[in-house]
């Protein structure tokens, strides 16, 4: 899925017949007066979450155009490092959604409008869809410390600082760059191991395989 800054249409490419469609265009009325910033769509493949800067507000769509959501001004977007205009915006399910707002992440109940602190003095979050868990990071003494948050526990794991590239490849097994290590951790037992070396650039649907590239820049894959 990319989006077509020039027909401000979220378009869809099946590789394996060289397809494209177009899945839905933002309303001129929001695409002619500010820059999209990101879209998401939905679990359920049926809504698209759009966001804009400056002010930083949220809409969410039906794929045929109805309107679910609008919420002008949702979020501060001004951060610790002061240099971010994304609100990091990820859907938790199929009618919430979870965003950077200042300093915090929130979640959002697109049905009732009701937005809540999820967690305090973090950002970035990375979440595992239609489950608990998500990946936050911190500032810790200086260093940005990653963990892994259970919603439903509140439970923090430390996974560790400066990580990268983070996918969870289901509920049960999280993968990310440490530097060049490639680890993957089990969350349910708290446990990582180094898998590889490389650059992760992406997983297969199904989670079956990681995409990395090696420092030859060859693009390799590890099985699960």
């Amino acid at each position: 899925m990319v989006f077509d800054s020039e027909t401000n249409s979220i378009l869809a490419r099946d590789f394996k017949n060289s397809e494209t469609k177009v899945l839905f265009t933002i309303p001129s009325d929001i695409s002619k007066k500010h820059q999209v910033y990101d879209v998401k769509l939905s679990p359920d493949k049926n809504k698209i979450a759009v966001t804009i800067p400056n002010p930083m507000s949220l809409y969410v769509f039906s794929l045929e155009g109805e309107t679910f959501y609008k919420g002008e001004g949702i979020a501060d977007t001004v951060t610790r490092n002061n240099g971010t205009e994304s609100i990091y915006l990820q859907w938790l399910n199929e009618h919430t959604v979870i965003f950077q707002d200042y300093r915090d992440i929130v979640k959002l109940d697109i049905e009732t409008g009701m937005k809540e602190m999820l967690i305090k003095d973090a950002q970035e979050p990375v979440v595992c869809p239609d489950s608990s868990l998500m990946v936050v990071k911190r500032h810790i003494d200086r260093s940005n410390t990653y963990f892994l948050f259970d919603e439903i526990k509140k439970k923090e794991i430390t996974l560790g600082t400066d990580l990268d590239n983070i996918y969870f490849i289901n509920k049960n097994k999280l993968i990310y760059n440490e530097g060049d290590k490639i680890i993957l951790f089990d969350t349910a037992l708290s446990t990582k191991e180094m898998v590889g070396n490389g650059h992760i650039i992406g997983i297969s649907p199904d989670g079956s395989k990681v995409y990395y590239v090696n420092d030859q820049y060859v693009v390799d894959r590890y099985y699960y």
